[in-house]
């Protein structure tokens, strides 16, 4: 099962706007940004995100979470709507970036900007 969610969490940052058209109605997928499904250390990587989430973000004025920063993505960067935190395609989302996250201490990784 846990294979599964984040083979759809991959399919998902790949195919954004096909996958999840009422929330990413553009053009845009994730990978659009995130290279290499993520994995560029060039092209703001998702490779040890999990690790440094929850964290505070001077753009918002706040702490938050991973399932937020993803959120901010699809308002921002996708001109999108928020995906529900509990849904299926959040789980997912946030299983790949654990994934990809593996064996990265928590507080290190690539940072984002």
């Amino acid at each position: 099962p846990l294979g599964a969610s984040v083979r759809r969490g991959l399919a998902l940052v790949r195919h954004t706007p096909d996958s999840l058209p009422a929330y990413a109605p553009g053009e845009i997928a994730c990978t659009s940004c995130h290279l290499d499904d993520g994995r560029n250390p060039d092209a703001a990587p998702f490779t040890g995100v999990h690790a440094r989430y929850p964290k505070y973000l001077p753009r918002s004025g706040a702490v938050v979470n991973l399932a937020d920063r993803v959120n901010f993505c699809m308002t921002r960067s996708l001109a999108g709507r928020r995906l529900p935190h509990e849904s299926r395609e959040m789980e997912d989302i946030l299983a790949y970036l654990a994934w990809l996250s593996r064996g990265v201490p928590v507080g290190e990784g690539h940072r984002l900007p």
